[in-house]
Formats: C-alpha cells, sequence, structure tokens
C-alpha cells in the first residue's frame, strides 16, 4: 500500500486539504506542472543547516509563490522536517493517489507511424471498452516496429508489432530441424 510510506503519507494528507478546500484540480495541476522542477538535486542545498530553514523557506515559498497555497504550505512543512528532498515523489504520488481515485488508467502506445484520426478513434474507443473511461492514451511514434503497436497497462505488455513477428519467425526458422527427408513420402 503506497499510502503507508513516507510520500504516500503526505500525498493522502495534500489531497485530503485540496478536497476540503475543493482546490484537488489546480492541486494535481501543480504536482504535475512542479515534478520535474523540485527534483532532489535542485532542493538538496536548501536542506543544509548552513542556509537555515528561515532562508530554505523564503527560497522555496518563493519558488510556488503562485502555486495553490495547499503546495506552499506542503513545502514549508517539508522545510521544517527536513524532508526537502522528498518533493518530487510526494507530488508524483499525490497524482498516482488521485488517477487511481479517478479510475485514470495511462495506457502507454508505441506505433510505427503517427496515427490517423480515422484509425485512432476506433483504437481508443477499444481500449476504453476493455480498461474503462478512465483510460489515457500516450501514444508515442517508434519507426523501428515496422508495423503494428506495443502497449502498456500498468504490468501488462502486448506486443503486436511487424518487428516481434520477424523476429519470432526468424527464430522458427534457426531452429527448425533440417533434413534431407523434408518432401519424402516415407516420412
Amino acid at each position: 500500500m503506497a499510502s503507508a510510506t513516507i510520500p504516500g503519507v503526505y500525498a493522502a494528507a495534500l489531497l485530503a486539504v485540496a478536497r476540503e478546500r475543493g482546490t484537488t484540480e489546480a492541486v494535481i495541476a501543480s504536482c504535475r506542472k512542479l515534478i520535474d522542477a523540485l527534483s532532489a538535486e535542485v532542493l538538496r542545498p536548501l536542506d543544509n543547516p548552513l542556509v537555515g530553514k528561515t532562508l530554505a523557506k523564503q527560497t522555496v515559498g518563493g519558488v510556488v509563490a503562485h502555486e495553490p497555497k495547499e503546495i506552499y504550505d506542503l513545502l514549508q512543512l517539508l522545510v521544517d522536517r527536513n524532508r526537502l528532498e522528498s518533493v518530487a515523489a510526494i507530488l508524483g504520488e499525490t497524482i498516482r493517489q488521485f488517477e487511481a481515485e479517478e479510475g485514470i488508467i495511462h495506457v502507454k502506445v508505441k506505433v510505427a507511424v503517427a496515427m490517423t484520426d480515422d484509425f485512432r478513434g476506433p483504437f481508443d474507443a477499444r481500449i476504453k471498452h476493455r480498461q474503462g473511461q478512465g483510460a489515457q492514451l500516450d501514444i508515442s511514434v517508434d519507426p523501428s516496429l515496422i508495423g503494428g503497436y506495443t502497449a502498456r497497462i500498468g504490468d501488462n505488455y502486448v506486443d503486436a508489432s511487424i518487428k516481434r513477428q520477424l523476429v519470432e519467425m526468424r527464430q522458427a526458422m534457426l531452429t527448425t530441424p533440417v533434413t534431407d527427408h523434408l518432401w519424402a513420402a516415407d516420412v
């Protein structure tokens, strides 16, 4: 259970406060925006006794001054508790918990060529039919697939690519025993 981890506990608290104040969407948008910018490497220098908590709070507060109050308060609390290096993990866990509650599932699809609207519509509908209306397609192009697609849905991986079929065909040809009785009638 992720909520039993340190990031999980902070994320659950952040979501609870945001829900109570009616700012959930703004908080999640802020989390998505800040997750890469507030990495442990960026914040590590502020988590230093020589810098001091007052200066660290001012610096972090200035960075998130235009974000929702819940994000500002969270970062101030993390400075107090010497947990600034956990910010990215907490923001990521907040997004994950929110999406799990909303039934949002990310389906990472790689295709050989860009999908046309004529193909994408039915493909999207088929995925949503199988995974639920919360399924969101993250489509990228990978020309090495030659044709077809691959899809990752959580821990499940579907490989419907021409590349895989060619590899399997090659392997089958290499492992098939060669005999001179291939066309013999007495075999």
